[in-house]
């Protein structure tokens, strides 16, 4: 019976059904609106390739979904289920792989298989791909679907993304992304496509909206708030005129994705920016932060926070909190708290006044009467409620457990205003906002503590599914992101009270009641009109709308070339630059050179950790194999004589800090004659290692500049390549390379091993390293002392004479001779005292 059931939710729709078959007869990327089921999509796909006949790869998944897919397909009785290898050995996966299914692999993991030839490419027979809209032309997606595509052209890729507005960044964003992925057709279901709307229309849930009006308290804060925010976006723009002035608007700054795309358009100039512009941006997260909690927790929550935010040191700074309009907005903020007073004929207080409840509360509490009273079986009234957050959800739990007053009450006794309450830190504020969802009793909150969050999750079913026909479920921030939609199946409620919105979950809704069409479900959907709340919804669905309307017409217009999927070999040889990476040697007596010969191709040795990063990409892409081996010495071997070692900004900052560059440069000069510390900045970012003026004349044990000055002046050897992006350092490789010879993969690993090492070094390491110290030794003439002397007493004893024969210097001998054979006084200088 419960595979039936989950066989019944799992039942396709007609447009489904048929989108199914579009994706299944031809390759391709599909882009769903937000809330329409990628997921139920993607399963069944998944479900059709799970066969031991086949060797299907799924990319771009994280570990909640690889649990969530293998639980439905184990409820759906799948014999052969899909295999998460991200622990198993590489001897494991080896074999795993030869017995074919479908494997749930991490790129990083599978770059280096199909390097390595572990994986049968030819054998493989496709790669689905999720978040396809996250795939770029440096990330580990792309380079492993070049490689699939330059030895296979018969397996399939398919792609996945309910993102559509994220392909709305950059020139032809959507053509980029189907390139890299080597696919020729466009799926598009939009929310208004034809078929979409006629089925979800035929049995829609019944709808009640109900409109509540915020209070002319909030309405002020509101107002001062939006004035304030759009101020602090008018100087930001004023001081940043590169921000592009379509996104940064009023309106746009109200989504939640406003802060990181403001991040990245400022992250290429942040060292750049004055302190001020910086302080607004801070700002602006501060006030979007304000409207937030507005109309999402009660007067006191909301309170406490403007009060933290007003004590702290930082913000005493900020331009906006010495304005009328934030004063507006602590002034009502207070007296929503205090509330109205009672006072006699006399003016003399007869009653304090009490905290200004959310409008929302009443609301709810009266919806859930009305249910209550209506004359329904009791096993059919089953009611969600959601919330926004994981605080929000415990307050309302209080709410209906002890009622209005009573919750106010308490957080009122626990606020700024009350006597025993201290607020003078962030933190205390951060550890009070953190706090979890709770059971309906104080006393199941108290006894949550100690409980993993496994645990936790599972009480919380366990007492909800089985003795409350109320559920309280937060619609963000959950451990668990398939736990909304779980509790959805399994609770199968007929009431459901969207206390807050969200355009992904009303499609949930939607979907869920067109796969029940025979059992009733009514949907509350509370909201404040003319809110930041409202607002907000809104700009989402039309941001959506507008970002399917430019890929609807950006896929008439596009022109996709044959050769797209690469099933022609004039189509594979494409796929990499291979002719910039073969050495050749060209006879111009044979027809002007017309004939290559001893082509050669162009290696790189590789350590396997450094394939999280982009550069073995790029190096890929320029025509380069790459030997991927794990390296004790160096990230890179690009000749005999060439060992680079790779530090990201970040990487750099932190190994100058805890001295690990210096072992790693001490490791480099010793085994290798040109070290190379290189030095790769992100493309995005600002180009420099520290803002300007900065910089000081004297050296600082705390500047970077200096660190890496000092390391110079310590290893003469050791060059410093400064690269803007991996496409860059790509090419600076390849240079390095040009006219040299290529590296041993075996020698490589040996290097820095004990035991192995050794026998590929000539000398002693301790005596190189201490003649390489004395006056008139350099790296030049270092190894002629050592060929000519066996031990530091036979250098002790020779004339000055014989040295200057060793070194080929007359100067450097005489140096060497001095500090050798001259007395040095070692006895301690006294000290002259200064005269009073």
């Amino acid at each position: 019976m419960e595979v039936d059931s989950h066989q019944d939710d799992h039942q396709l729709l007609d447009w489904e059904a048929k989108l199914f078959l579009e994706i299944m007869e031809d390759d391709g990327l599909l882009v769903l609106a937000k809330g329409l089921g990628l997921d139920r999509m993607f399963l069944k796909v998944v479900q059709t390739f799970c066969k031991q006949d086949n060797l299907v790869f799924v990319l771009n998944t994280i570990p909640e979904e690889q649990f969530h897919f293998l639980n439905e397909l184990s409820a759906l009785d799948v014999k052969h289920l899909p295999k998460v290898i991200s622990d198993s050995s590489v001897e494991e996966r080896r074999q795993l792989y030869l017995q074919g299914g479908v494997f749930f692999v991490s790129s990083k993991i599978l770059v280096m298989d199909m390097l390595t030839k572990r994986v049968p490419i030819d054998y493989i027979t496709g790669i689905l791909v999720t978040r396809a809209h996250k795939i770029a032309e440096s990330s580990q997606e792309s380079f492993i679907l070049r490689m699939f595509r330059e030895h296979n052209s018969d397996g399939f890729i398919k792609a996945f993304s309910d993102i559509p507005t994220a392909f709305m960044a950059g020139y032809c964003q959507v053509e980029r992304v189907m390139k890299l992925l080597f696919i020729r057709h466009l799926f598009l279901r939009p929310r208004f496509h034809n078929e979409i709307a006629a089925c979800l229309e035929l049995h829609k849930p019944d709808v009640i909206e109900v409109n509540i009006e915020i209070t002319p308290k909030m309405r002020a804060i509101q107002l001062s708030l939006l004035d304030l925010l759009n101020i602090s976006l008018r100087e930001l723009k004023r001081a940043v005129p590169n921000l592009d002035p379509d996104h940064f608007t009023l309106e746009n700054s109200l989504n939640r994705t406003f802060d990181r795309m403001l991040k990245v358009q400022l992250d290429s100039v942040w060292n750049e920016l004055a302190n001020r512009t910086k302080e607004l941006v801070s700002d602006i997260r501060v006030l979007r932060t304000l409207l937030s909690y507005l109309t999402q927790y009660d007067c006191v929550t909301f309170y406490n926070f403007l009060d933290t935010l007003k004590k702290n040191e930082k913000n005493k700074k900020s331009m906006w909190m010495l304005t009328d309009a934030a004063n507006t907005v602590y002034v009502n903020a207070k007296e929503r708290v205090m509330g109205v007073p009672e006072k006699d004929k006399k003016g003399k207080v007869v009653k304090k006044g009490k905290p200004e409840p959310c409008p929302k509360w009443e609301i709810l509490t009266e919806i859930l009467d009305e249910i209550e009273k209506e004359k329904v079986n009791q096993d059919e009234k089953k009611v969600l409620v959601c919330a926004v957050d994981d605080r929000t959800s415990y307050q309302l739990s209080q709410v209906l457990c002890h009622g209005i007053d009573s919750f106010l009450q308490g957080q009122y006794e626990r606020s700024a205003l009350s006597t025993g309450y201290h607020s003078g830190s962030a933190e205390e504020t951060d550890s009070d906002f953190s706090m979890n969802f709770s059971k309906f009793s104080d006393n199941e909150k108290a006894g949550d503590k100690g409980k993993s969050d496994e645990e936790d999750n599972d009480s919380k079913f366990s007492l909800d599914l089985n003795t409350n026909p109320l559920i309280i479920h937060s619609l963000h921030g959950s451990a668990d992101h398939y736990s909304l939609f779980q509790t959805l199946y399994e609770f199968e409620p007929t009431y459901v009270v969207l206390f807050d919105a969200s355009v992904e979950f009303v499609r949930q809704l939607e979907v869920f009641k067109a796969s029940r069409p025979g059992i009733p479900l009514r949907v509350y959907f509370l909201f404040y009109s003319s809110s930041i709340e409202e607002q907000r919804y809104l700009t989402s669905l039309r941001q959506e709308k507008d970002a399917f309307e430019l890929l609807i017409r950006q896929k008439a217009d596009m022109v996709i070339p044959e050769e797209r999927q690469a099933k022609t070999q004039a189509a594979k040889s494409s796929l990499r630059d291979a002719s910039k990476a073969s050495a050749t040697v060209v006879s111009s007596r044979k027809a002007g050179g017309r004939d290559v010969q001893n082509a050669k191709t162009r290696n790189i040795v590789v350590d396997m950790r450094e394939f999280g990063s982009e550069l073995p990409n790029m190096l890929y892409c320029r025509g380069i194999e790459l030997l991927p081996v794990t390296l004790e010495v160096g990230d890179y071997i690009l000749t005999p004589d060439i060992c680079v070692e790779r530090k990201s900004v970040s990487d750099l900052i932190g190994s100058l800090n805890n001295g690990r560059l210096y072992t790693q440069c001490v490791s480099m000069t010793r085994f290798y004659r040109k070290p190379v510390l290189l030095i790769e900045f992100n493309e995005s970012k600002s180009f420099s290692l520290q803002a300007k003026g900065s910089l000081k004349n004297e050296i600082s044990l705390q500047n970077i500049s200096s660190k890496l000055t000092l390391l110079t002046i310590h290893f003469p050897k050791l060059r410093i390549i400064w690269s803007q992006s991996p496409q860059l350092t790509a090419e600076i490789f390849e240079d390095l390379k040009s006219n040299a010879d290529e590296p041993n993969a075996e020698v490589a690993m040996a290097v820095g091993v004990e035991g192995a090492g050794q026998q590929n070094h000539f000398y002693n390491i301790i005596q190189q390293d201490l003649v390489d110290r004395l006056p008139g030794v350099n790296m030049k003439n270092c190894r002629h002392i050592l060929n000519k002397f066996n031990t530091m007493k036979e250098l002790m004893n020779t004339d000055e004479k014989t040295i200057s024969d060793v070194l080929g210097n007359a100067n450097n001998a005489k140096l060497l001779s001095n500090f050798i054979h001259k007395k040095h006084d070692v006895t301690q200088p006294k000290m002259k005292r200064r005269k009073k």
